[in-house]
């Protein structure tokens, strides 16, 4: 079995520090947790695609459309009622931004959609 680069090494660490993370967390804390991720995701793709790599910029943007799936499916429509309706169209409207083609606008086009992301993700930890 080959030996694992510093890279690999510190990835496998970071996995275990955030499956750790992950498993000790309240279901509040676990939407702050997509929060952050979200938010990564979407500076990695901006970085990656000022960088030129178009093939990562596009893997994070998969990632990070998937989270924002997860944010959606979390919503309690039952109980939520309008608040449940409104996060629905927030997160509806960054994912049509997110998943516009990649053009020179792109990084513009995240840009956006963190700002509106952003917004719900303060507002989520005021309330933590």
């Amino acid at each position: 079995m080959p030996a694992l680069s510093y890279t690999n090494k510190a990835s496998l660490y970071q996995n275990v520090g955030r499956e750790s993370h992950v498993a000790g967390a309240s279901p509040h804390q676990l939407i702050d947790i997509l929060f952050d991720e979200l938010m990564l995701k979407l500076d990695q793709v901006i970085r990656f695609y000022n960088a030129g790599e178009l093939g990562r910029a596009l893997e994070s943007r998969a990632k990070a459309l998937s989270i924002l799936s997860g944010l959606q499916v979390s919503l309690d429509h039952d109980n939520g009622g309008e608040l449940a309706a409104a996060l629905m169209e927030i997160y509806s409207e960054a994912a049509r931004r997110i998943n516009q083609s990649p053009s020179e606008k792109l990084p513009e086009q995240i840009e956006s959609a963190q700002v509106i992301i952003g917004e719900i993700a303060s507002a989520w930890k005021a309330i933590g």
